[in-house]
């Protein structure tokens, strides 16, 4: 069902949900890799995580038009092995949401609020998450449209006042020797950026056009450029040391920040940038989580299917770890590893399956023509 958006306009959408994870997750990781080289990570990463999406909007052929990723699973790999397939994607992005979720919280218990609890920032967001899910995807992307420019342009004046206190010696020099450290995190940034290839599944409510693929690309490219700043940021200014112990790098170096002596408090535009690209996402997420389940259950519609797809992720959020130090874990450990398998390995599968299924059908379709 098209929804009369564009592929690069549900990209976008994508880029403001990862500025979410990418500046609470990947300075601490990077930093604690490769030390001050950690700014090479995203540099690395960025062109790989770009082929590999540009070549799954390929084989997806995103401006062919018709049925859906998830749909055609089940065509390609039959109703039972289908359904296995849709069902390992819906668990992990339910399971996702509610992570996304649960650090949300964390974050502003951490920062902002020191004696709340968990319910009271979750249950909120995912019932906002879930009344943008249940609409059209159309809506989301025009206000991550809206959203994308906000964040550009803080992150640019951001960037510009918060390089004077960027210290040279906390980013150089960098040697051979932080070769095996620079690999570990870039490892760790592609994974992270291949979350955007669950998007696929929300492809078939959006418009084919020629350059899908390249889109993906260039998006993913403008996403490691992001997350080189922020690591440039971070670490350059708090060195590597302190970066990867932080439990808020990037909010500890930008909190005591100033723009000509006259804009303080650069900490609640960064809080606010947080909050969106959280919503964003994890919007986006439900999304694709509904899109599964409806194909999963044999349905044609998604939209009422966010609200259990959100309660499931509300359930997740609460049983994800008991405090903030455990949530790490499933951070750098779990997150990673099984985001990879499906990302990686599973995707991949699907689509080239799906591919050589199409490109058999046609074949018998052009003897029987002939």
């Amino acid at each position: 069902m098209n929804s009369g958006t564009q592929f690069g306009k549900l990209q976008k959408a994508v880029f403001v949900g990862m500025f979410s994870p990418l500046v609470r997750v990947l300075p601490r990781v990077c930093a604690r890799s490769a030390g001050r080289a950690a700014w090479l990570a995203p540099l690395i990463a960025a062109p790989a995580a770009a082929l590999y999406l540009a070549l799954c909007c390929l084989l997806l052929r995103c401006d062919s038009g018709g049925e859906g990723l998830a749909e055609s699973i089940k065509h390609t790999f039959g109703a039972v092995f289908g359904r296995l397939i849709l069902a390992a994607f819906f668990a992990f992005q339910v399971f996702y949401a509610g992570y996304i979720l649960r650090n949300s919280a964390e974050r502003l218990i951490s920062t902002t609020y020191p004696d709340s609890s968990v319910w009271m920032f979750a249950v909120p967001l995912a019932a906002v998450c879930a009344a943008a899910a249940s609409g059209r995807l159309a809506v989301l992307t025009r206000s991550a449209e809206v959203f994308h420019m906000i964040l550009i342009g803080t992150l640019l004046v951001i960037t510009v006042f918060s390089l004077g206190g960027v210290k040279s010696e906390n980013l150089l020099p960098v040697s051979v020797a932080d070769a095996p450290g620079v690999l570990e995190a870039s490892a760790f940034t592609a994974d992270m950026m291949s979350i955007a290839a669950y998007s696929l599944f929300l492809a078939g409510e959006t418009e084919p056009g020629r350059r899908d693929a390249l889109s993906a690309a260039l998006r993913q490219l403008f996403t490691g450029a992001l997350a080189c700043a922020l690591i440039v940021i971070t670490a350059g200014s708090l060195g590597a040391a302190v970066t990867a112990r932080a439990q808020q790098p990037f909010f500890i170096a930008v909190r005591d920040m100033s723009i000509l002596n006259v804009f303080e408090r650069i900490e609640a535009a960064v809080m606010a940038l947080w909050i969106i690209a959280d919503f964003t996402l994890i919007s986006l997420v439900l999304m694709i989580s509904a899109e599964l389940l409806r194909a999963l259950l044999g349905l044609r519609g998604r939209r009422l299917l966010a609200l259990p797809c959100s309660a499931g992720a509300l359930t997740a959020a609460l049983l994800a770890a008991p405090n903030a130090f455990e949530l790490w874990g499933v951070t750098v450990s779990v997150i990673p590893k099984v985001n990879a398998a499906l990302t990686f390995l599973l995707l991949p599968g699907v689509l080239l399956s799906r591919a050589a299924a199409l490109r058999i059908k046609k074949a018998k379709k052009s003897k029987k023509g002939y």
